[in-house]
């Protein structure tokens, strides 16, 4: 692909995929390198009149078309490409790994089927319909491979494609890969179950380009062992299997999180604690109620939960065996931040409650 194709391939995945604040911190993140002018407060006389001054534009994506269209040197895209690797991702599905060497890396970049990322503006990422050409970031302990996928717009093909990102990081140390991917539109979807294919590719990428082997983690007997042992994160029922019919606990009509019925009875008990212990009659009911709640979960299937991690204001979805698949799905709520802090809170927590879920029953 041509730098002036790939450069409007980013512009249109810019305005296509990236919500505003996220665009809104990746221009701050090139007005603090001094690289943009995006404050009326700053003068553009003097020694900064050479750089471009996009104040003045109040749409924020004909601030990026004006940077772009600017950015004779091609500095500005590798904001971008080094974005992706940084930013949190929508969704996330963790496995176990296993046979990781660093140096095949080497051998893989000597034989030309990947590429480590530089500042070179004169280097981008590949970007085709198969993803085939994966890019690469180190660091001490984790190396992220990023994939870069081509989609076209199946409903109005002069909208043109977007670069659809999947970011896989592997931590070596603990053995853990992460799939990173965000939500696309509906046009841009292959297929019905688009994450899940998704997945599967770049799982079979990875083990052929790594000689790996990849396993998944059953994060449904974590996420029970999370309930009875953990009271730093709350855990609700979204929806259950149950005398063989799924019952949804969530009477939500979007993605904001709502508590469902369980979590709020559950909340209702011990906001009335005096009242339910007042004799012996109300005591009597507080205890029912608390067994059927407790045998409701206990003897239902929960294939979807949400966790909150209240202190770290982290809220997510968690569906298990995903598509048919014997991996858990996860979806971050809220807006998605320019740093990865929540998602290696996240991953460290489960992977540690993992371990230790092991080590209790070995």
């Amino acid at each position: 692909m041509e730098s002036k194709n790939y450069i409007q391939l980013i512009m249109r995945t810019l305005e296509t995929v990236y919500p505003n604040y996220l665009k809104k911190r990746l221009l701050n993140k090139l007005a603090d390198d001094g690289l943009i002018i995006n404050s009326k407060r700053i003068s553009s006389k003097g020694q900064l009149s050479m750089i471009t001054d996009v104040s003045f534009i109040d749409d924020i994506n004909r601030k990026f078309q004006k940077i772009l269209d600017v950015d004779t040197d091609n500095t500005c895209f590798k904001y971008v490409e080094e974005f992706e690797f940084t930013k949190e991702y929508r969704h996330v599905s963790y496995f176990q790994i296993a046979n990781f060497s660093i140096d095949k890396l080497d051998e893989l970049l000597i034989e030309g089927r990947i590429n480590f990322f530089k500042r070179d503006h004169e280097m981008f990422d590949v970007v085709n319909s198969t993803a085939s050409k994966p890019t690469i970031k180190r660091s001490k302990d984790d190396v992220y491979i990023k994939f870069c996928f081509l989609l076209d717009n199946k409903g109005e093909s002069e909208k043109g494609s977007i670069k659809y990102v999947v970011l896989a990081k592997i931590n070596v140390k603990e053995e853990i890969l992460e799939i990173c991917l965000d939500k696309v539109s509906f046009d841009y979807k292959t297929h019905k179950d688009f994450y899940a294919l998704i997945i599967d590719d770049v799982k079979q990428q990875l083990e052929n380009l790594l000689n790996i082997q990849i396993t998944d983690i059953d994060f449904k007997a974590v996420v029970n062992y999370l309930k009875s042992e953990r009271d730093d994160v709350a855990i609700y029922a979204m929806k259950m299997h149950r005398n063989g019919t799924v019952a949804y606990l969530d009477a939500q009509s979007n993605e904001d999180l709502v508590i469902p019925i369980l979590g709020e009875l559950q909340d209702f008990i011990k906001q009335n604690s005096e009242l339910i212990g007042k004799n012996t009659e109300t005591k009597e009911i507080g205890q029912k109620l608390e067994e059927f709640i407790e045998g409701i979960e206990v003897k239902s299937d929960l294939p979807s939960v949400k966790m909150i991690w209240p202190k770290h204001g982290i809220k997510l979805g968690v569906e298990h065996n995903y598509k048919d698949r014997s991996y858990s799905f996860f979806m971050y709520y809220d807006e998605l931040g320019e740093s990865r802090e929540r998602m290696e809170y996240v991953r460290e927590y489960l992977v540690d409650s993992f371990s230790e879920l092991n080590n209790a029953t070995t």
